[in-house]
């Protein structure tokens, strides 16, 4: 139980990251899909495999 919460504070926690990522790149004037790009992310949105690429990149 303790554990899933733990893994659930880390995944909001990489969401969030990736949210701010996101907003910083829009500031620069990049698009969505152009971010994913940038990011090696699918332009559809996989939440999952997002946040799995986004670990390796942290790392």
């Amino acid at each position: 139980m303790e554990e899933q919460l733990d893994r659930n504070r880390e995944q909001h926690e990489l969401e969030r990251r990736i949210e701010e990522l996101r907003r910083e790149l829009r500031v620069r004037g990049l698009h969505d899909d152009e971010i994913s790009r940038k990011l090696g992310l699918p332009q559809t949105g996989m939440r999952i495999y997002r946040i799995i690429v986004f670990r390796r990149t942290l790392s």
